[in-house]
Parts: structure tokens; C-alpha cells; sequence
């Protein structure tokens, strides 16, 4: 590897940003769970965006449905279940391929979206343009609820084309 990227074989790899000013001051905040930061802007009723890709390998839909479950349950059996039971939405396309995967409830909105990985403005700018308005605005995310509609089929794999 290190010949085809034409490194010398006596080069060692080593991270850059383990010593200096700013890991220096980065070393207490290196994974610090800031959750409860999350619950005062949700109790003070601002409105709320999290979006993730769902190919994002470093703060994944899933670990996002955790830390908004856990922040729910915090807040009391009744609102844990109203959050749990709040409909997922498939947000589509006009040619019924999904833009994404909505769950709003009260001032939180939480959005999925397909084909994209950690960036996601870089790898889907024009459904995340429209996601940012929609929520700006507070206009509806068109799609349809599965579990209304279950039939519905759009052929989706969730793969890229080409």
C-alpha cells in the first residue's frame, strides 16, 4: 500500500491529532455524553431536527433511535410512549421512491435518510435542502404510513444505481 501511495517504507502512520492545543483541550469532551442538552432544548419547546444517513458508520440511525428513546423514557412513562407509538413516515419522491423516514412528535422531528452516509448534505443535497425547509418552515414531509398502508410498493432497494 505504502508504495502504491508513494510513502517510504520507513514512514509510520500516526495520528495528528493526539498531542497539541486543540486534543489537548478536546480530551474531556472525547465522547462525553451531552444527551442532557437534548432534553433542556426539547423542555424549553425549541423546535428539534436529527437527521442521520442511513449508510452513516459513525453516528448511525440506530444509535440515534437509542439516545432519542433514552432521552424519552427520561422524561416519563407517558411521553416514552407517545414517542414510541408517533407514526414513521415514508417521505417519497413524486416517483414514489422514499426521500426519507420521518417521526414527529411535538417539537421533535427525526429523519432518516436513504443513500447517504455521515455528510448527508453531501451525499443527498437536494433531499436535504427540502428536509431543512420543510422543518424550517413547518411544512408536511409528503409520504404515506406503512402501517396504514402496508400494500404499498414502490420497488425501492435501497441501493445506487450504476
Amino acid at each position: 500500500m505504502k508504495k502504491s501511495l508513494h510513502v517510504p517504507a520507513d514512514v509510520t502512520w500516526q495520528c495528528a491529532d493526539n498531542e497539541g492545543p486543540v486534543a489537548e483541550w478536546l480530551v474531556e469532551d472525547n465522547m462525553a455524553d451531552c444527551s442532557g442538552l437534548y432534553t433542556d432544548i426539547i423542555d424549553k419547546g425549541y423546535q428539534t431536527l436529527l437527521y442521520t444517513g442511513n449508510f452513516d458508520t459513525a453516528c448511525g440511525y440506530q444509535s440515534t433511535e437509542e439516545i432519542l428513546d433514552d432521552l424519552m423514557k427520561r422524561k416519563g412513562e407517558h411521553e416514552h410512549a407517545e414517542w414510541r407509538n408517533a407514526p414513521r413516515l415514508i417521505w417519497t419522491q413524486a416517483q414514489g421512491n422514499p426521500k426519507g423516514f420521518v417521526r414527529r412528535h411535538r417539537n421533535l422531528t427525526q429523519v432518516s435518510v436513504p443513500d447517504a452516509g455521515h455528510q448527508v448534505p453531501a451525499f443527498q443535497p437536494q433531499i436535504c435542502r427540502e428536509m431543512l425547509y420543510n422543518w424550517l418552515f413547518d411544512r408536511p414531509f409528503p409520504g404515506y404510513d406503512p402501517q396504514q398502508q402496508p400494500k404499498q410498493r414502490h420497488g425501492y432497494t435501497g441501493m445506487r444505481k450504476g
